[in-house]
């Protein structure tokens, strides 16, 4: 079943994004262009809901961590979880590189919850983490292990 849509300037931004998003997909045949520019009439070919990517899943799951740290300064290991919206397992890798390498600490342990604190801010762009230590691409510093030391 063919719909038929109109889209004009005045379209609120989300319309306009959707419908962009659906031609591009080639789910909308232009039917009609308005003569003033104002109007066009499109044909909907396939009405299936649109595959969006979150806003989350956009940002890698490093650098959500990272800005979370960076915005608390101290946090758990569960309040990066909830901010950062990434798995227990790839907050607490993170982390422990971090630690290692000496950008944050332990600074408290509270009812069996660590709390960590933010020692060294590297600048917006999240540390990179390499075999024997952590690359700042925002200060193009490396952090080695302390193991490694």
């Amino acid at each position: 079943m063919l719909n038929k849509l109109a889209m004009h300037r005045e379209c609120p931004s989300a319309s306009r994004i959707a419908l962009r998003d659906l031609y591009r997909e080639g789910r909308l045949t232009l039917e009609w262009k308005g003569r003033t520019g104002l109007t066009n009439r499109y044909w909907l070919n396939d009405d299936s809901p649109l595959k969006r990517q979150s806003q989350f899943a956009k940002i890698k799951a490093n650098q959500r961590i990272w800005n979370s740290c960076r915005i608390m300064r101290n946090f758990s290991i569960e309040e990066i979880m909830v901010t950062a919206r990434v798995a227990r397992s790839t907050v607490k890798r993170y982390l422990n590189a971090l630690q290692r390498a000496g950008l944050i600490r332990i600074r408290a342990i509270e009812e069996e919850m660590v709390i960590y604190h933010l020692n060294v801010d590297c600048g917006a762009l999240a540390p990179e983490l390499i075999d024997d230590g952590i690359y700042a691409p925002t200060k193009s510093k490396f952090y080695p292990y302390r193991e490694a030391l």
